[in-house]
């Protein structure tokens, strides 16, 4: 969690997104690919145009709630699935709006805990959470180091 809160701290009071989000015009993150996989951050909102969605949820002591709901940012009110997720350990929340629903096919939310889900759609697929490396990490290849040359006095 320490990582993802510097990430979103950043510099000049902005915000960056260690998710690969795009920067909204309303202060939210948008994400706008076929599948999107992101992490609770604890910050902001994100809005996700996808067909499959996976949110990753690492705290074990995070509520999570899922419903269906009007986005009255826009005109008029667009139906979408809201998912908030709060942290009371570390006062942290972020909430995702999911729109164009009737093309979403998987909405999936992994967390430690199964329990602390709220799913008011009936439609997501909890799964467990799993600390995994970075996929980069795997395609590094051992760097030998180079040999150290001694400087002559």
């Amino acid at each position: 969690m320490r990582w993802a809160h510097q990430q979103l701290e950043g510099s000049g009071g902005s915000w960056s997104n260690p998710f690969s989000g795009t920067a909204g015009t309303q202060g939210n993150m948008v994400y706008n690919d076929e599948k999107v996989r992101i992490g609770f951050s604890g910050e902001g909102v994100h809005d996700i145009w996808s067909n499959d969605f996976t949110l990753d949820v690492a705290p074990a002591s995070a509520k999570v709630t899922v419903e269906k709901t009007q986005d009255t940012r826009f005109k008029p009110p667009e139906n979408v699935i809201k998912i908030t997720v709060r942290d009371p350990a570390t006062g942290k929340e972020s909430v995702y709006f999911l729109h164009n629903i009737d093309s979403i096919e998987s909405i999936k939310i992994n967390t430690p805990n199964a329990k602390n889900v709220t799913d008011l759609t009936r439609s997501v697929n909890v799964g467990k959470f799993t600390y995994r490396k970075p996929a980069d990490l795997k395609k590094l290849k051992a760097v030998k180091p180079t040999p150290r040359h001694r400087l002559s006095n």
